[in-house]
């Protein structure tokens, strides 16, 4: 989790592609459609390059599961770019025997 933020603060795609396993999937709010495959999920985190713009977060675990190799999270962010400028959000995670992240929920 340390890593997927350090990304998201670098705005660095080469780090968000070594972060997700080639068959990940990445859901970025309730009911949206998921992000299929770590291309799509690289070319999604560059489509906006200011998106990230004067970005700050904070990432806290909460739990992990050895077994499913499941964790959730806990996540502070804010974006001055947009006019909500704060977000509080629950992440799950699952990774695979290389540490990737396979699936991605952000809640």
């Amino acid at each position: 989790m340390d890593r997927y933020a350090d990304a998201c603060r670098t705005n660095s795609a080469e780090s968000a592609r070594d972060l997700f396993a080639e068959d990940a999937v990445y859901v970025g709010e309730p009911f949206s459609e998921p992000w299929t495959g770590r291309d799509r999920i690289v070319a999604e985190w560059e489509e906006d390059p200011a998106r990230l713009e004067g970005f700050e977060c904070t990432v806290e675990a909460i739990a992990f599961n050895e077994d499913t190799r499941a964790g959730a999270a806990k996540w502070w962010a804010s974006y001055p770019r947009y006019q909500t400028k704060e977000f509080h959000s629950a992440l799950l995670v699952w990774f695979d025997e290389q540490g990737r992240c396979v699936r991605y929920l952000e809640y």
